[in-house]
């Protein structure tokens, strides 16, 4: 807990804030490439995990080296859960 609170106060993200900054288009496509082996081998998993997702009321979370989110998978039940919504690729879940 000590450490999110670091790097929130080190990315000047203050605790009143409810969700994690939304990254621009130009800066996700620019993280998605970097990471394009990463995302060509998780996709098979991430493509066969939505039953046990929605059986589990869960989502994956694919990130980069960096905790920057470069995919997610999710049951499509759960779309409208309003966490679920602040976890979407060019987010940093970590802040």
């Amino acid at each position: 807990m000590l450490s999110s609170w670091e790097r929130s106060r080190a990315y000047g993200v203050g605790a009143e804030r409810q969700e994690a900054p939304l990254a621009a288009k130009p800066e996700v496509f620019r993280r998605r490439s970097k990471n394009v082996e990463l995302l060509y081998s998780a996709r098979p998993a991430l493509e066969r995990s939505g039953v046990f997702l929605a059986e589990a009321s869960s989502m994956m979370i694919l990130t980069d080296a960096g905790g920057f989110i470069v995919e997610t998978a999710r049951a499509a039940r759960f779309c409208n859960d309003s966490y679920l919504l602040t976890c979407v690729v060019g987010r940093d879940p970590l802040i």
